[in-house]
């Protein structure tokens, strides 16, 4: 029977990430997730979308854990920008963790701190002595301070609720105006806009006592502008005229 070739991508995982106590089992499982995108090199692009989707993690869930890697300085985050607008994010892993920042860090005990020299008889203790050295020596070394991501999704916000026009009687279109001191024919003004259902030109009417206002306002305009009637001659100084010719 033929060995079925194994198909997919691979990556480096190190076991200063993986076994050290102080990072949670998420943040590790998603540093491994950002790994096999990276195969034998340390960068990787995956889209947000495309993590939340293969990993079944929520948006929050995500921005928690990747925080926690970039404070733990396991992974550099950079965004590149094209053309003056946010592009996509670059994941690059370092494999390595400032202890110094992590608050959760366990110091060793004083058994530890006195353990014998690591010898060939014991294996076990000669790993794990590497190990611990080697996350010792990683916490003195200095990382440069990545801002954690926030998410800025942008949330919909509830519009506003429109009162719908109705419109008003005669009776009160004159009671209106008899409050605002308006000289204007009520049932002129109702007449004309039921013919025109209450359209404005095109535009439905919005506010019938802002219309009320406009045409009192044009009705005092035109009655300042018309001229006053000249008083007749009496038909006695008429008369006296033609007397004194």
């Amino acid at each position: 029977m033929a060995k079925q070739e194994k198909k997919g991508a691979y990556g480096m995982v190190y076991q200063d990430i993986t076994r050290n106590n102080s990072l949670p089992l998420a943040a590790k499982g998603l540093y491994a997730y950002l790994a096999a995108f990276c195969g034998t090199s340390d960068e990787c692009y995956p889209s947000v979308d495309t993590i939340l989707r293969e990993t079944g993690v929520s948006r929050e869930t995500f921005y928690k854990y990747i925080n926690v890697l970039v404070k733990a300085g396991a992974v550099k985050k950079q965004q590149i920008n094209k053309n003056g607008r946010f592009g996509k994010t670059v994941y690059k892993l370092t494999h390595e963790i400032n202890v110094s920042d992590l608050p959760n860090t366990i110091s060793p005990t004083a058994e530890e701190s006195t353990a014998k020299e690591p010898t060939a008889k014991n294996p076990t203790t000669n790993i794990n002595n590497i190990n611990n050295n080697n996350i010792k020596n990683n916490s003195n070394k200095k990382y440069m301070c990545v801002q954690p991501e926030v998410d800025t999704t942008p949330k919909s916000t509830p519009k506003e609720k429109r009162t719908r026009f109705v419109a008003p009687t005669e009776e009160e279109v004159r009671q209106y105006c008899l409050e605002k001191d308006y000289t204007l024919d009520a049932q002129r003004f109702v007449d004309f806009y039921e013919c025109k259902g209450w359209m404005v030109g095109k535009n439905k009417m919005k506010n019938w006592k802002a219309a009320v206002r406009t045409w009192a306002n044009k009705d005092q305009g035109a009655a300042k502008n018309r001229p006053k009637p000249q008083p007749e001659e009496s038909e006695e100084k008429r008369i006296d005229l033609w007397s004194e010719e």
